[in-house]
């Protein structure tokens, strides 16, 4: 499973430039840095939709696996589905609404863009608690496919369409209405797979609510991805707020090449999630430091590599690709590398704080980052541009595992900033 699911993310990341390169040549450097900032707008938004289900409906799937106890699980299903639709319905009626009435200094076919996204929203919260439910039911490559591999290669279809027949320029808003027309068809392919494999157990099981506990729970969750989100978008706001789109589209291409950084993370993310949440309902606390220890080797040697091909190579492919225009990506790309090769050899550390039941451990380590964050950007970006973002995003994540690095120890004895040593010892 893990070799399908490192495919699963590579594809994901191959789409994902080849659909950069595509919609920078299709839209310009203006469209494309707006569209990348109504999407950011729109990963804010999903926050509240969410509510901090998509991590506790992981959590007690893998439970209720373990235990064999469906009922409140399927009570947090329909809960949390009711839920999640009708305040992504409200907040996607707010921002078009917004877009349409908005006095903004945005172009009509901007805003227009801006207004169609928000369709976005129930559609990305909805599928959120879909792939965490096929997440804790261990079908961890179904719960990647809408999102890293059915959409993307919809839109890579479409866009080279476009860019082939010689039509260089083409309507932002016309871009987005498809966007959500392939994230549509992704969510009903999605969902499909979900409800022919769910457990009997869970369709036979008496609905149970919990609301209390689970309210409980995703309080700070909630919070502690709200932090985590507005942290990863954060610059791109700013800088569509306060400098120009152009800025963003440029700032895309950075964190997208730096992103490579933890692609062996994520996959260790996915699998190791569920049997965090298993292993502490059975108190299986050393199965959990073995485990922990062990991915954290295999991510340090396998992300090690990757780094030093990605400093040679990554200027070169950004030249190349994206022309003279996207070149001053190279730098603030070095910067936020940096910063996620510390984030990926520290661990799983916030997923195991949130498995194990110490969301607030996780929550305290955001919000600190993201004060520091707010503070550097304050006093960066508006001399330093986007490599003042870098900076700050950079110093945000290395605070940020360090704090969580030590609520780790403090949790469950362990250290993990230790000698590292081959996987296999």
């Amino acid at each position: 499973m893990f070799s399908r699911n490192l495919a699963v993310r590579i594809l994901y990341l191959v789409l994902g430039f080849a659909n950069s390169f595509l919609l920078a040549r299709v839209l310009g450097v203006q469209d494309y840095g707006f569209y990348t900032f109504c999407l950011s707008i729109i990963a804010i938004l999903c926050i509240p939709a969410q509510l901090g289900f998509p991590t506790l409906l992981t959590k007690e799937f893998a439970a209720s696996r373990a235990n064999g106890v469906w009922g409140e699980t399927r009570g947090l299903v329909k809960f949390s589905h009711m839920s999640v639709l009708f305040v992504s319905i409200f907040l996607m009626l707010f921002l078009s609404g917004y877009a349409y009435w908005s006095g903004a200094d945005y172009t009509d076919n901007q805003l227009l863009a801006l207004c169609i996204a928000g369709g976005l929203i129930p559609l990305l919260s909805l599928g959120a608690l879909r792939d965490s439910m096929l997440r804790g039911m261990h079908y961890v490559i179904a719960s990647m496919l809408a999102e890293n591999v059915v959409r993307p290669v919809f839109f890579f279809v479409l866009l080279s369409i476009i860019y082939l027949s010689g039509q260089i320029s083409a309507s932002l808003p016309v871009i987005m209405f498809f966007y959500i027309i392939f994230s549509l068809i992704a969510f009903m392919i999605s969902w499909a797979f979900y409800f022919k494999n769910r457990p009997l157990g869970l369709k036979n099981a008496h609905p149970e609510l919990a609301v209390g506990s689970w309210m409980k729970y995703v309080f700070p969750v909630g919070m502690a991805t709200a932090f985590q989100v507005v942290n990863a978008q954060l610059s791109f706001i700013v800088l569509g707020v306060f400098v120009t789109p152009a800025e963003v589209g440029v700032y895309r291409i950075a964190v997208l090449f730096s992103g490579i950084v933890t692609i062996f993370l994520q996959v260790v993310d996915s699998y190791v999630g569920p049997k965090f949440s298993e292993m502490y309902v059975c108190g299986q606390i050393e199965e959990i430091n073995k485990l922990y220890r062990k991915v954290t080797k295999i991510v340090f040697f396998a992300t090690t590599p990757l780094v030093i091909f990605l400093c040679i190579a990554a200027p070169i492919l950004i030249s190349g690709m994206y022309g003279a225009t996207f070149s001053t990506a190279i730098t603030p790309m070095f910067i936020l590398v940096f910063g996620q090769f510390f984030v990926a050899i520290s661990g799983p550390s916030a997923l195991l704080l949130l498995m194990s039941g110490h969301q607030k451990d996780a929550l305290s380590a955001l919000m600190i980052s993201f004060a520091v964050n707010v503070l550097l950007h304050a006093i960066l970006v508006g001399s330093y541009g986007i490599i003042g973002v870098a900076v700050s995003n950079c110093v945000m994540l290395i605070l940020w595992k360090i704090i969580l690095t030590f609520q780790v120890r403090k949790r469950f004895g362990m250290t993990i900033l230790q000698k590292i040593e081959s996987p296999r010892d």
